[in-house]
């Protein structure tokens, strides 16, 4: 009897390498639309944001690439031939629509968003390899999730370093202290 494993309505396939092979797919498609989103926000920023939130961007953008690039070597080492689809536009859950009057804050928020979804995922996706035994596809899912966390670390970093936006000492809530 074969064993069938279901993700969001997806049947993952039963045979090793294309079970895993799938499961990377998945993780690359969500890298590049991640990217794809990322790379959108850096040029808006890097015209009206601080210097260093672009840069740091910029270095973000370079990591997702190092990753989908991982991705797209083992998929083809598991599965030969596998057609490597391009991510829809503005689909999936880092989609987000903004307009000229987006904050800086508004999109690193989003971005933020964005990678908490990826990193999510990541996890999930990232117990397929190991449950199967593919220790190199799981150190690759380790190594993703490395460079989520690290992602998320600096835009809040970001966040927590951007001047509060429209608020004066006046209008901030008055918190009592604990007695």
């Amino acid at each position: 009897m074969s064993q069938t494993l279901v993700m969001d309505n997806r049947q993952i396939p039963t045979a090793f390498g294309q079970r895993t092979a799938f499961v990377l797919q998945w993780q690359y498609l969500d890298t590049l639309q991640l990217r794809a989103h990322l790379e959108e926000a850096r040029q808006v920023l890097s015209a009206a944001g601080p210097e260093n939130v672009s840069s740091v961007l910029g270095a973000m953008s370079e990591e997702l690439s190092a990753c989908s690039l991982l991705l797209s070597e083992r998929i083809s080492s598991l599965s030969p031939g596998t057609d490597l689809q391009e991510p829809t536009k503005n689909a999936g859950p880092f989609c987000r629509m903004f307009d000229s009057r987006t904050t800086c804050q508004e999109r690193l928020e989003a971005l933020l968003s964005g990678y908490l979804n990826y990193a999510r995922t990541a996890t999930i996706l990232a117990g397929v390899p190991e449950i199967l035994g593919d220790a190199t596809s799981s150190q690759l899912m380790a190594t993703i999730l490395g460079v989520a966390d690290r992602s998320i670390w600096l835009i809040s970093f970001s966040l927590e370093r951007l001047p509060p936006l429209g608020i004066d000492d006046a209008s901030r809530p008055k918190v009592q202290p604990c007695a």
